[in-house]
């Protein structure tokens, strides 16, 4: 039987390293609805830091995702400023990181996303084009993005990811396959 408190990753903080936390600092300041703190303006840069040093800094660190989670990260301060024409890439990988950990937590992900949910297809189309770049993406990352994919199909439930995932698989995709391919397949 596993020890109390043990998960997989790692030991879950404890109320006291979770209120010392330089992560809970920034989020008294800038989203927690629990803070009783005047918050700060939305600043697009501390989502940047947060990714490069908390997120992919700490190689994905499942301690410092699940922090970001609790304090109510993606829906508070993410998805709220999310604009797919304008938002940065850590942005974007932000979302994708916290939602896959709402998954692994069991948690009800796509009820922030919900919130918006006009936005969502350009989010997803910006997580498709990531997924297609040649460079630039560590293997964390597009492991994310693809398990962020995954998570979509296997969301077929949920009416804005249908929309979006029903794209990749219907039958507009047959136009894409080379003619003669699509033909052979077709007198199957």
């Amino acid at each position: 039987m596993p020890a109390v408190g043990k998960r997989r990753g790692g030991v879950n903080p404890t109320v006291d390293q979770i209120e010392t936390d330089r992560l809970t600092r920034i989020a008294n300041e800038y989203w927690a609805p629990f803070s009783s703190l005047t918050k700060k303006p939305y600043e697009p840069r501390l989502i940047d830091d947060i990714y490069t040093k908390e997120i992919n800094g700490t190689l994905y660190n499942v301690r410092r995702i699940m922090l970001l989670e609790y304090s109510q990260y993606l829906e508070c301060y993410l998805w709220p400023n999310f604009n797919p024409d304008a938002s940065t890439d850590a942005h974007l990988m932000s979302i994708v990181v916290i939602v896959n950990e709402k998954f692994r937590e069991r948690v009800p992900a796509w009820t922030s996303i919900k919130s918006r949910p006009d936005i969502f297809p350009g989010f997803f189309n910006r997580v498709m084009s990531s997924l297609l770049k040649e460079d630039g993406l560590s293997y964390r990352e597009q492991t994310a993005l693809v398990i962020f994919v995954i998570h979509c199909f296997n969301s077929v439930e949920v009416d804005m990811v249908r929309l979006e995932i029903q794209k990749l698989v219907s039958l507009p995709i047959w136009s894409s396959i080379l003619p003669a391919r699509r033909e052979s397949e077709l007198k199957k």
